[in-house]
């Protein structure tokens, strides 16, 4: 949202939609876009996508066939194995979508290092 106060103040100051874009790093057609829009009020990032309905639906979360949760009872199987069990079974979304939740709802193991503060030659027999 800050991004897009940005682009309104540049325009209301005068500057060029071409110029604004290039000051921004916002591409023309955004500061085009950003210019019909109405006035930034807040800058909840979260409640103004929802309103605006920013980005689509995940095609992972929503798909209807639920056959690909076999991999929870198996959790430590590749990624790419899981994709390709889901494909199987009907899935056709991309595989970064499928991949991410995979990840978000993979169980986090910490693994444990320790530092052996033995010389190596001293140690006792």
């Amino acid at each position: 949202m800050l991004k897009r106060h940005e682009v309104e103040i540049l325009l209301k100051a005068g500057h060029g939609k071409t110029e604004v874009a290039r000051l921004t790093g916002v591409s023309l057609c955004s500061v085009k876009r950003i210019a019909q829009e109405g006035p930034v009020m807040h800058v909840d990032d979260a409640a103004e996508r929802a309103q605006r309905q920013v980005g689509g639906p995940s095609t992972v979360a929503n798909s209807g066939n639920q056959s690909w949760r076999f991999w929870q009872h198996t959790p430590d199987l590749a990624s790419l194995e899981i994709l390709r069990r889901v494909r199987e079974t009907g899935y056709e979304g991309g595989k970064t979508a499928l991949y991410a939740l995979v990840a978000s709802l993979r169980p986090k193991s910490a693994s444990l290092w320790f530092v052996s503060k033995v010389c190596p030659g001293l140690q006792s027999a």
